[in-house]
């Protein structure tokens, strides 16, 4: 279990994310690739990865903000602290078969258990979208570059065996450069020719985007 850390103003932060930027980009992509349409946005800030999706696409999200419920039809959001309650029941009954989890992994003081209640809310064939911090990257070796309520800080290697061991099955692994200037641009492209295992990706992607299944 990861120590938990200070306490965070996320009502206010959580307005610094409402904006489209690259890595929410690459993360829809992904979604859109997908055969489900009823997603559930778990840590979805507020609700602007909607803009993003199809517009057949059954939107709902929960946060541990409620900046969100103000912009969803009735029904579509649930107000939740993942570390004092994981409890996804709320959305059983939505036929809810696709996760989307961006940037919310390290936050958690048991993203097992949270995992695990994913997968029983999607189902067997059921999928998940999430992003990690790359924690081996340059920047990322010194800790005081971490946010501070950064508690889970895996590798690559360490997400993918706690997917595993919660019923998950990766099927997809994209490394993501992010960043502005005229290097961005030939990085990413590297870093996808490169793949996630690469030495040079490892040292330079800002996160990873995995999709799992699960079996």
């Amino acid at each position: 279990m990861a120590t938990p850390g200070p306490a965070t103003d996320w009502q206010q932060e959580t307005l610094f994310y409402d904006k489209v930027h690259p890595r929410m980009v690459a993360m829809a992509r992904c979604v859109r690739a997908m055969p489900h349409r009823s997603v559930l946005d778990i840590g979805c800030s507020t609700g602007i990865m909607r803009r993003l999706l199809p517009g057949d696409c059954d939107y709902y999200g929960c946060d541990i903000t409620d900046h969100a419920g103000a912009r969803l039809p009735p029904g579509h959001f649930r107000q939740i602290d993942l570390n004092a309650n994981h409890d996804l029941s709320y959305f059983a009954s939505r036929g809810i078969r696709l996760a989307h989890m961006a940037g919310v992994l390290v936050y958690l003081n048991r993203p097992g258990e949270v995992l695990v209640e994913i997968h029983r809310l999607v189902g067997l064939g059921g999928h998940l979208v999430c992003s990690i911090v790359n924690f081996q990257a340059t920047r990322r070796l010194d800790p005081t570059t971490h946010h501070p309520a950064w508690v889970y800080k895996p590798h690559l290697e360490d997400l993918r065996r706690l997917l595993a061991d919660r019923g998950w099955r990766v099927t997809r692994e994209l490394p993501f450069v992010g960043g502005l200037g005229w290097r961005t641009g030939p990085y990413r492209l590297a870093a996808r020719l490169r793949g996630v295992d690469h030495p040079w990706t490892r040292a330079q992607a800002n996160l990873f985007i995995l999709v799992a299944e699960a079996v």
